[in-house]
C-alpha cells in the first residue's frame, strides 16, 4: 500500500512540474479587430473581422485543443455581457494553423444569427457604448478589442 501511495505522489509531482512547461508563451504577432460600422441600431447589425498577423521573421504556429480556434465577447463598463464560449460546441480534435512572416488570418464575426442568443443572455441591450473583444482559443492571451455604440 505504501508503494502505491509513493507512486501516486511521484506521478502527481511529475504532472505538476510538467504543467509549468505548458504555460502560455507570448507570440510575437499582432491582433486587430475591425468593426464594419461602429454605430448600430441593433446587435444583429454588428459585423467585424478579427485578424491575427505574424509580424516576426519566423513561421508562427497556433495550436488548439479543439476544432474551435477563436472566440469573442461583448463587454460594457468592464463587465462581460455575452461570451460566445458559452454557446460553442467544438469538435474534439487537435487543430492548428501556421502563419508565414507577414502573413495574416482573418476570422469573420457576425451577430446576424446570434442576436437572439445575446438577448437570451442579456435581455434587450440599452443604448450606449460597448466593447467587442476577440481572441484566439489557444491560451496565448492574445486579444483585440474595439468599441461600438448601440444607438
Amino acid at each position: 500500500m505504501k508503494r502505491y501511495h509513493f507512486f501516486l505522489i511521484l506521478l502527481c509531482a511529475t504532472f505538476l512540474v510538467s504543467c509549468d512547461s505548458l504555460s502560455p508563451i507570448e507570440l510575437e504577432g499582432s491582433d486587430d479587430l475591425n468593426i464594419k460600422d461602429v454605430r448600430i441600431d441593433d446587435i444583429s447589425e454588428l459585423e467585424a473581422t478579427y485578424i491575427v498577423e505574424n509580424n516576426t521573421d519566423e513561421v508562427e504556429t497556433y495550436s488548439f485543443s479543439s476544432g474551435c480556434q477563436f472566440g469573442f465577447k461583448i463587454e460594457r463598463n468592464g463587465k462581460t455581457l455575452f461570451d460566445i464560449r458559452d454557446q460553442l460546441y467544438c469538435t474534439a480534435a487537435l487543430t492548428s494553423f501556421s502563419l508565414q512572416p507577414g502573413e495574416s488570418k482573418s476570422f469573420p464575426i457576425s451577430f446576424e444569427y446570434l442576436a437572439s442568443d445575446v438577448y437570451k443572455k442579456t435581455g434587450p441591450l440599452i443604448r450606449g457604448k460597448y466593447k467587442l473583444v476577440a481572441f484566439l482559443l489557444d491560451d496565448q492571451g492574445a486579444e483585440a478589442s474595439q468599441e461600438f455604440a448601440l444607438e
